[in-house]
């Protein structure tokens, strides 16, 4: 099983989408359903089947099951059910996970398949972004729009996607093509990279190995780049909290690292900030502009979202139907969204729906800060970075229907799940 996981983590950003007649199927959407389904068959037949009973886990299946009533109360179940069907085909994986990095060193193993996996991601998207300069973007951006992104996406969401592309953006007057790579826009590539981006950078700091510590300031550097070349104001802003507070939680280890290890940091992080400083600083700081497009635009949408929530406070309009209230004839391939992962969920499932969301992030933050200890520190700082990097990006984005990213926060959570059980401080089913 620890195989098929670790080449799940490997191979995750890389994995296409299936065509099944005329339906494109993104084929993490049938691993994991399927790797869920494995471990629990052989947990049965083992007559083994571990279930962390734990805070975070049932306010997660307390939320799914709310988002599963709330399409009674719907206008379109359909645009419910599809969103449905995507986390419920996801998250089981958390058992899946958590019985995984429970024994020996897995969590080892899966974290260096992200990183390899991130790594490669990483090189890819940087390639891609600098060809620009090289060869004529549009050039790129057709041969993305037409070779790479219906590949794994899948050809009907790709027109989408083309039709309302995001992909090029305006940096001091000159239009820049942003690193998407193969996803589906910058803000999911960033996502994915920027929760991944903890755990390689906590490898570099902790790790006792002169090599191993290098490779991961390698990946480390390459992740970063390519967040950056993504042009996404919400991953930079998320990027910057979550490094600080990773750099805050470990300043113990990395004041333990040697002096060499130290001048060089110092020595690359100048060297990128000259790189990418002129790039990335007036992009950042274009977030606080209200007149600017864009952000003018997202406030007039959040201004609507927070309207729906107003009207519909409690229990919302129903999982996928908020879209329905920007546009009545909406398809399910829509990308209409509140630009707001709390503002969504508000809207779409109102308020008890949004504290059972929150609420598997505050009782998580409570486990891991209370669990700090010299063994699994190097687990726990970047599970609290990565959660608010995914905290600080869904404010500017709705981060709950990547794929991707869910399977990464998965992972998360099934990490805080068996710090949680390894304490003693909790229970667990054992049937």
């Amino acid at each position: 099983m620890i195989i098929a996981i670790f080449l799940l983590f490997a191979m995750l950003p890389f994995l296409p989408a299936l065509a099944v007649d005329v339906i494109y199927i993104p084929v993490i959407r049938i691993l994991a359903p399927l790797l869920a389904a494995i471990w629990l068959i052989k947990g049965l037949i083992d007559k083994k089947v571990i279930l962390p009973f734990s805070l975070p886990a049932i306010y997660l299946v307390s939320f799914l099951v709310f988002s599963g009533f709330s399409i009674l109360w719907s206008e379109n179940p359909l645009l419910g059910i599809r969103k449905l069907v995507l986390w419920i085909s996801i998250f089981p994986l958390s058992a899946v996970f958590f019985s995984a990095i429970s024994q020996g060193d897995n969590k080892e193993k899966l974290i260096k398949g992200l990183s390899f996996s991130a790594a490669v991601l990483s090189i890819f998207a940087v390639i891609q972004f600098t060809f620009q300069f090289v060869i004529n973007p549009e050039v790129i951006n057709v041969f993305l729009a037409e070779k790479i992104t219906p590949l794994f996406v899948g050809m009907p969401t790709a027109e989408v996607i083309r039709s309302n592309s995001s992909w090029f953006v305006d940096i001091g007057g000159k239009t820049i093509l942003r690193a998407v790579a193969n996803f589906p826009d910058p803000h999911t590539l960033a996502l994915f990279l920027g929760l991944a981006w903890p755990f390689v950078v906590s490898q570099a700091i902790f790790s006792n190995e002169r090599k191993e510590k290098a490779t991961y300031a390698i990946f480390s550097a390459a992740i970063t780049a390519a967040i950056i070349f993504t042009f996404s104001r919400g991953a930079y802003l998320a990027l910057l909290i979550s490094a600080v507070s990773l750099t805050i939680f470990a300043r113990a280890a990395i004041a333990a690292s040697s002096k060499k290890t130290k001048i060089l940091t110092f020595i690359v992080a100048v060297l990128a900030l000259m790189v990418v400083g002129p790039l990335a600083g007036p992009r950042l700081a274009s977030s606080f502009d209200t007149s600017e497009g864009s952000n003018y635009a997202r406030l007039l949408i959040w201004q609507g979202a927070f309207d729906v929530f107003e009207q519909h406070l409690l229990f919302g309009v129903g999982l996928g139907n908020y879209a329905l209230t920007q546009d009545e004839f909406v398809s399910s391939r829509s990308p209409i969204n509140a630009h707001n992962t709390y503002l969504e969920i508000a809207s779409e499932l109102g308020l008890f729906g949004l504290l059972l969301w929150t609420s598997i992030f505050i009782s998580s933050f409570f486990i891991l800060l209370k669990k700090q200890d010299p063994q699994n520190n190097k687990y726990i700082y970047p599970a609290i970075a990565a959660m608010i990097f995914y905290l600080a990006h869904g404010l500017f984005e709705t981060n709950i229907y990547s794929p991707q990213g869910l399977v990464l926060l998965t992972f998360i959570l099934s990490l805080v799940m068996w710090l949680h059980v390894k304490q003693k401080e909790t229970r667990f089913f054992n049937t």
